[in-house]
């Protein structure tokens, strides 16, 4: 994708208020460029499937993940605030109380 100014070769993931097998999660992630539209950082990803909506995701494993997405619909701008997507919480190693109040994790990229 062009985009002036370039995407950077890395960005900041800031994850806070997540429980259960999510919460060693909380805090700051270093995401880096992996292909095309994909940075990451172990079990998380940022990533623009297509469109202008950006997307972020923790995955744990099958069925135990937290799913953000981009309050900025600006494909050539990550950053800011996310909004709260999904979260599923019944698949290893999560154990059915993971998720939490909906929407009670918090996602931002800088």
């Amino acid at each position: 994708m062009w985009c002036e100014p370039p995407l950077k070769h890395t960005y900041t993931v800031t994850l806070a208020g997540l429980v259960g097998a999510f919460a060693a999660y909380n805090g700051v992630h270093q995401m880096t460029h992996s292909t095309g539209c994909l940075w990451e950082d172990g079990a998380l990803q940022m990533v623009l499937p297509g469109g202008t909506r950006w997307y972020v995701t923790l995955t744990l494993g099958g069925g135990c993940y937290h799913w953000w997405y981009s309050a900025n619909d600006n494909a050539c701008d990550p950053t800011g605030a996310y909004v709260f997507m999904d979260c599923q919480g019944y698949g290893p190693p999560c154990t059915g109380g993971d998720c939490g109040t909906p929407g009670s994790g918090t996602c931002s990229v800088s």
